[in-house]
């Protein structure tokens, strides 16, 4: 999903219109974009900016992408706790 940034198979992704079609967008490739149900449910008619805080497309999958390197940072710590923890059992 480019809104949240998660992919399948846990997830079923669909096509969503940047500019909506209810706001005049088309079915130009530049206005298309992959988004999970959720995200496309949730931001139903809204430009992305109304949707991400005023992220443009770009934008927002830069802040995402860091939200899950934190993210990916943060399981890896949380393991590696694990493994030491039973380590030293």
């Amino acid at each position: 999903c480019q809104y949240c940034g998660r992919t399948p198979p846990e997830i079923k992704l669909v096509v969503d219109h940047l500019i909506p079609v209810a706001q005049g967008g088309t079915d130009v490739f530049e206005n298309l974009v992959t988004s999970c149900e959720d995200c496309n449910s949730g931001k139903s008619d809204k430009l992305i900016k109304d949707f991400t805080g005023g992220f443009n497309k770009e934008e927002w999958a830069e802040h995402i992408q860091t939200k899950h390197l934190y993210i990916l940072k943060e399981r890896r710590e949380k393991l590696d706790e694990i493994k030491q923890h039973w380590a030293s059992s």
